[in-house]
């Protein structure tokens, strides 16, 4: 919950810093420290995936270290997905199941989509006010991220996508199709075939 305080002043007068997601990201050389504490050593080349595929999450770099610890696994950290089974269930326990079903419906589908903005994703989900919710979901840090400095094309993190579609597919087969299609309609219709 947010204090009752007036950011927006402090912020323009100097009084508020600021720190995001990204100034709280670990780079590669927090990602071989985090790696020697636990007694897991790492290669440049695992190192730099594994940042990628986290974005430097600390809580999603230490489980996914944690994973290749266990000698019955091998190591993965260079193909690591938000499916790897100890992260996906962290973000569904953490994220998801707070969220209504409506919301979960709509974060599922919306995963198919690589960047998402208001009416890409209203026509591609058959659904209306996903401005609205896109920008609420970024307010609430809920891994999705707004990729404009004016707030109308987000993208999801890259591991709570893996989670959101490999449960899309598991628990509506064939809705990603039909979701793609919907989206390279629309992209046609407002010249945008980028998207």
């Amino acid at each position: 919950h947010r204090l009752a305080l007036p950011f927006a002043r402090l912020r323009a007068q100097g009084h508020l810093l600021d720190f995001g997601a990204d100034d709280l990201a670990l780079d590669e050389a927090g990602v071989q420290a985090l790696g020697e504490r636990i007694g897991v050593s790492t290669s440049p080349e695992e190192r730099a995936a594994l940042r990628a595929r986290t974005e430097g999450w600390p809580a999603a770099t230490y489980l996914a270290l944690r994973s290749v610890a266990s000698p019955a696994r091998g190591r993965q950290l260079i193909d690591f997905r938000g499916t790897e089974a100890s992260v996906a269930e962290y973000m569904r326990s953490e994220l998801l199941e707070s969220l209504d079903p409506g919301t979960q419906w709509w974060l599922r589908r919306a995963s198919v989509l690589d960047v998402m903005n208001g009416p890409l994703c209203d026509a591609a989900l058959g659904t209306t006010g996903s401005l609205a919710r896109l920008r609420q979901l970024d307010a609430n840090n809920l891994f999705v991220n707004a990729i404009d400095g004016h707030r109308e094309a987000f993208r999801f993190h890259r591991l709570f996508r893996d989670m959101l579609h490999d449960q899309l597919e598991e628990q509506e087969p064939g809705a990603a199709a039909e979701v793609n299609a919907r989206a390279a309609a629309w992209a046609a219709a407002h010249e945008a075939p980028e998207q």
